[in-house]
């Protein structure tokens, strides 16, 4: 489970930023004004920064499994949605459909990664897994604009 619980929080981290590389294209193809691919890019953050403590109280009373397995439905619902969007306002709602998913995975993966190890220094160590697998989701370039 925590290997699981590390690729889902890859999958959020490197989604904030993903959207970026393809923004010229999709603004052309989608007849986008600036705005809306602004739109496109923030509706995904601020969906996630604003229900981030709302899914790790739902997990605690729920159960963690449970909230994360939605998270990852959910989340891929709006990766299909996004991914097959036809026109602007579908991209967003596939976007904003991502971050609830999203913002379920962040608090329970580490959730679950904390009450998985009793032992500190293994807790520690998973910790430090996690942490890295956050960072290295950040730095990938699949998510930057290569010139």
């Amino acid at each position: 489970m925590p290997a699981l619980c590390c690729t889902g929080m890859f999958m959020v981290v490197l989604d904030s930023t993903a959207l970026n590389v393809a923004l010229p294209s999709m603004e052309r193809e989608l007849h986008a004004s600036v705005s809306g691919m602004q739109w496109a890019v923030a509706s995904y953050s601020v969906v996630v920064a604003s229900l981030l403590t709302l899914a790790g109280s739902t997990a605690d009373r729920i159960g963690r499994r449970c909230v994360f397995r939605a998270g990852l439905a959910v989340f891929t619902a709006g990766s299909l949605v996004s991914g097959l969007a036809p026109a602007l306002g579908a991209l967003v709602g596939g976007r904003m459909i991502q971050g609830v998913g999203g913002a379920m995975l962040v608090p329970v993966s580490l959730s679950i990664i904390v009450n998985t190890f009793s032992d500190g220094r293994e807790r520690a160590r998973a910790i430090g897994v996690w942490t890295s697998v956050t960072g290295i989701g950040a730095a990938c370039p699949g998510g930057r604009r290569r010139e």
